[in-house]
């Protein structure tokens, strides 16, 4: 650093590191919400919650709130996660927290309750069963398009 830039910097109040000073920063781990939807199961995954968290599991109403206790820092990549899955009957999903305090909320569809998961940990992420109802199974055929009528609806 020259004489000149130096007095400037001071001059003006700012401190300028020496540029054989390194700074690093370090950022949390992230966390986040996913879900994988299978013929009999829905699968909330808690990305990055890693190895030997301590889940508690515990009924809101017709609901279900469950508490984890990670053994590690992480952050909630992009702030608090929500969303719906109806067809499953969860009104909402929400995943809020920071540090290593989270909650999971799971909340039904009017009339349904929610089912109380399988809890399983694969070392990176935790995963939450659900049993669902089968997945429709899609029918296909070809129909000619070009003649005047109707296409049947199954």
């Amino acid at each position: 650093m020259n004489a000149a830039r130096a007095f400037m910097a001071v001059s003006l109040g700012l401190l300028l590191a020496p540029e054989s000073m390194q700074m690093v920063a370090w950022a949390a781990p992230a966390a986040d919400l996913r879900v994988l939807r299978t013929g009999g199961a829905v699968q909330l995954l808690l990305d990055g919650m890693g190895p030997n968290a301590e889940v508690r599991i515990g009924q809101k109403g017709m609901g279900l709130e469950v508490e984890i206790t990670t053994s590690k820092e992480v952050q909630l990549a992009n702030g608090i996660r929500q969303l719906a899955l109806p067809e499953v009957g969860f009104a909402s999903v929400v995943l809020e927290g920071s540090g290593n305090r989270f909650v999971l909320s799971v909340a039904p569809v009017q009339g349904r309750q929610v089912p109380t998961p399988v809890v399983s940990d694969d070392g990176l992420s935790l995963r939450l069963s659900f049993a669902a109802q089968q997945l429709p199974q899609r029918v296909s055929g070809s129909y000619d398009l070009r003649t005047p009528g109707q296409v049947p609806v199954a």
